[in-house]
């Protein structure tokens, strides 16, 4: 017997299909498939052109792909290793996130991924990774020079590093050393033994604030300065970070990928692409629910930027559904836009309620030129609370202004729409 939950969801999937051609709501809020990338991949052909000739022609330098929040980082990446991933013996392409915020953090997702792709034709991939897995308990000898394996809390595998002559050093490294060690030692086989061309892709670093994330990358060099090519993620401050003369990563990678939000048209083909890729019967034409000004809407409340684009065409989509209408319009669109809003506000802490209203009601830019938003934040400088920023802009609260000279950001639109609803003074 059916829930009613499931009842809902079947006649949800019964209106998608009969009005729209379309099985599912394709307006996702993760990364699609890998197989479903090459429908949805759209205007990104440049950048992505330009990282396939710094990964091939230069081989093995390192590239960093850099944007805003929500610009479609990871799915630019997923494409790319897509495009790696070739039939050649001598090439691998690894791809993981990283956990975490330290040096230690990036070698261990390192070599989680290059264990598990490397113990195909590498027996000591192989049993660093049943290790890891916690497969074997054992410990594990090192053939090439006594480091050996055993089990320890952060994941299965503790190093000890023997001396020359395998006489012991007497020093055991802890669990930094342990993945620090295993990471270089299996880059090495790959490279040297096996003669692979290595690809390293290494997602998520963009979560780091500025100055966390030069510190990391400084802390990883001596792993990004091994003999393959990394790719790597981050913000939009990577740029100066990594171009900075007097900076301790300068050099670190020989590129830097900047993704952009889209413009008006392309977000129009990037709504179709996604419509496209969910059809339910492909001999069928496309309908597209999303009529012309609202699909104008949608880019002007999201700016361009894919993760926004996507949220907003999801909610648009389901209260189209929800109130049993053919078309979605403005109004439609306005709806959605203002219940995510609601569901973001109501996750904010009432130090960040006012930090936003305040900024809000004084033209909903936030900079070093807007004085009298400083005035009544009682800053001098946005850099003073560029942490909290930083946190409410992860949650798209605020967005990053890309195009300002210096470091600026504004109210999300649909937080804007709770704060310009008529019944706003209900909320507080």
């Amino acid at each position: 017997m059916s829930t009613y939950k499931e009842e809902l969801e079947r006649e949800y999937k019964g209106y998608l299909r009969e009005v729209w051609n379309l099985s599912v709501n394709p307006f996702i809020l993760t990364p699609p498939p890998l197989e479903k990338i090459p429908q949805v991949f759209t205007d990104r052909e440049e950048e992505m052109k330009q990282l396939l000739k710094d990964l091939l022609h230069n081989y093995p330098e390192n590239v960093v792909v850099y944007g805003p929040y929500g610009i479609g980082k990871t799915i630019f990446l997923y494409e790319a290793m897509r495009e790696l991933r070739t039939d050649a013996q001598d090439l691998e392409v690894v791809y993981c996130v990283l956990d975490g915020s330290t040096a230690r953090d990036f070698d261990a997702a390192v070599l989680r991924v290059l264990s598990g792709a490397m113990q195909k034709y590498d027996t000591e991939a192989l049993r660093v990774h049943q290790a890891i897995r916690g497969e074997t308990h054992s410990e594990m000898q090192d053939a090439g020079g006594g480091a050996s394996v055993g089990t320890s809390s952060w994941m299965p595998v503790a190093i000890t590093l023997s001396g020359e002559a395998g006489h012991s050093t007497g020093v055991e490294y802890g669990p930094f050393q342990s993945a620090h060690y295993w990471t270089h030692t299996l880059i090495g086989r790959a490279v040297r033994e096996h003669k692979k061309r290595l690809y390293i892709i290494v997602d998520e670093l963009d979560k780091q604030d500025p100055h966390g994330y030069q510190s990391l990358l400084t802390a990883c060099r001596p792993t990004l300065d091994l003999p393959c090519s990394f790719v790597v993620t981050g913000g939009q401050f990577a740029r100066y970070v990594l171009n900075n003369p007097h900076s301790a990563v300068t050099g670190v990678a020989i590129d830097n990928i900047h993704l952009r939000p889209f413009d008006q048209e392309t977000t129009r083909k990037v709504i179709l692409a996604y419509l496209s890729s969910a059809r339910f019967d492909i001999s069928v034409e496309l309908q597209n629910p999303f009529d012309d000004d609202a699909m104008v809407l949608i880019w002007k409340y999201t700016g361009g930027v894919p993760r926004l684009i996507n949220q907003l065409c999801h909610r648009a989509l389901e209260l189209a559904c929800t109130n049993q209408l053919t078309v979605v319009t403005v109004r439609i669109v306005q709806d959605a836009l203002q219940r995510i809003g609601q569901e973001r506000f109501v996750d904010l802490t009432e130090d960040e309620r006012v930090l936003v209203r305040t900024v809000s009601f004084h033209g909903g830019i936030l900079s070093d030129d807007n004085t009298k938003v400083l005035q009544a934040l009682h800053i001098t400088s946005v850099l003073e609370i560029e942490p909290k920023l930083d946190v409410l802009s992860k949650r798209d609260v605020l967005i990053k202004i890309e195009e300002h000279k210096r470091l600026a950001y504004r109210v999300s639109e649909a937080v804007m729409a709770v704060y310009l609803d008529a019944g706003q003074e209900t909320i507080y």
